[in-house]
């Protein structure tokens, strides 16, 4: 459990598990967001996860995105609902604060959130990247990685390397073709890749959202390079079909 460092209003429901602070719209102090990543208890063992984004105002950070919620247009987080004749919350749902880095040019950082949720088979997981709008006080999502069953997410300066089952179209959910697939999600020349592609990415409608000035040529910060090495993208395999 978290407690808050900086007044936070409305307080995000339940109980704070992860918080975390990106820079969304540039590095001034105003462009400071703070990523909340909470559980509201349903059951004395079940619970529902919550992601809050808030942005920086005069008197500390206001609510300016929340999942699940009625207005909630990106549905990143699943509402858990009540199974009939006694049953569980469904589906199950776990979220994660990947974290944040400068993917789309130097000066601004993007967010990294990873969602599991698994009703009666072992259900997916969606990776998404997010970044401000601070003319229309929003957020916008810009990428997504799906997969079937598990994925996992680390951020190596300014990707994100995925490793997960990889299925072909004809393998079973219990099969996968092969059991432990790493790929490389990227951005360049003005478009996202994952290569190889062993999961499927979706960046349709998403990408065309209005880019907060231009982007400047990539250059990680150096804070933010990892120094162990790490495989460049031709150097992993293509899927099998």
């Amino acid at each position: 459990m978290f407690a808050l460092t900086v007044p936070l209003r409305p307080a995000p429901p339940g109980m704070i598990d992860h918080t975390m602070t990106a820079y969304l719209s540039g590095e001034a102090m105003n462009s400071r967001y703070e990523i909340v990543a909470s559980r509201l208890r349903l059951t004395n063992s079940q619970w529902q996860p919550y992601l809050t984004i808030y942005g920086q105002r005069a008197t500390g950070f206001g609510e300016i995105y929340q999942s699940p919620s009625k207005n909630d247009a990106l549905a990143l987080v699943p509402s858990r609902q009540k199974m009939p004749n006694g049953g569980p919350f469904l589906p199950a749902v776990d979220l994660h604060l990947i974290g944040k880095a400068e993917f789309m040019g130097a000066g601004r950082q993007q967010a990294v959130v990873l969602v599991h949720e698994a009703s009666a088979d072992c259900g997916g997981s969606t990776l998404s990247i997010l970044r401000a709008d601070p003319v229309h006080g929003t957020i916008r999502l810009v990428a997504q990685v799906s997969n079937p069953c598990d994925l996992a997410a680390t951020i190596h300066g300014n990707t994100v390397v995925l490793t997960g089952p990889y299925y072909n179209a004809t393998a079973a959910l219990c099969c996968p073709t092969e059991a432990r697939a790493r790929a490389i999600l990227a951005y360049g020349a003005g478009r996202w890749t994952l290569h190889p592609a062993y999961f499927k990415l979706n960046v349709r409608g998403m990408a065309r959202a209005r880019v907060l000035g231009p982007i400047p040529k990539m250059t990680p910060s150096p804070a933010s390079i990892i120094k162990s090495p790490l495989p460049s993208p031709g150097a992993l395999q293509t899927p099998r079909p």
